[in-house]
Formats: C-alpha cells, sequence, structure tokens
C-alpha cells in the first residue's frame, strides 16, 4: 500500500502530464487562410477594428466561425456573424 506522500506525488504527477499534455493541444492551432471560414480555437480572442492597435469590440470564443478575407503581417481581415461585421483578429488561432 503506498503510503499518502506516495499518493499526494502520484497526483502532482498526474496533474503536470495533464498540463503538459493541454499545452499541447493547444499549440495545435494554425494560420488561416485567407478566402476560407476558419474555427477559432482560442478561448477568447480579440476582435478589433484594425491590425494590432485597432479599436476592440469584443471576443470570438472557442468554436466562433470567421471568414477571412485579408492578411496584415500576423493579423487577419474576416467576418464575424457573432459581432454581425468584419474586423481583425490575431492570426495563428484556428483550428
Amino acid at each position: 500500500m503506498k503510503s499518502s506522500r506516495a499518493r499526494a506525488t502520484g497526483l502532482t504527477t498526474t496533474a503536470v502530464v495533464t498540463l503538459i499534455l493541454g499545452t499541447a493541444s493547444s499549440a495545435s492551432a494554425d494560420n488561416g487562410h485567407v478566402g476560407r471560414t476558419e474555427t477559432v480555437c482560442a478561448t477568447d480572442l480579440s476582435f478589433r477594428s484594425g491590425a494590432n492597435s485597432g479599436a476592440w469590440m469584443g471576443y470570438l470564443h472557442r468554436g466562433d466561425k470567421i471568414r477571412l478575407e485579408q492578411r496584415n503581417g500576423n493579423y487577419v481581415r474576416g467576418f464575424s456573424a457573432r459581432h454581425n461585421r468584419t474586423g481583425w483578429v490575431q492570426d495563428g488561432w484556428f483550428c
């Protein structure tokens, strides 16, 4: 029978493995493709009026769709049905 210390260590090891695997799965997000409708993988992705420093208009959430129309550096512009408007998001957060 394991001591309570060994059980506690086992739980800690399990927690660490879960965190590592969780990080690996979120790292599978990809860049978007102009002309396609992409699915957001991020928990909350800022939706802005302009690339990088545009006025904040809200968030897109995991599972939301955005039809990408244009790229500008690390940002992509697209139409969001959630907001019923076009805006910019940071690229690299799509499934």
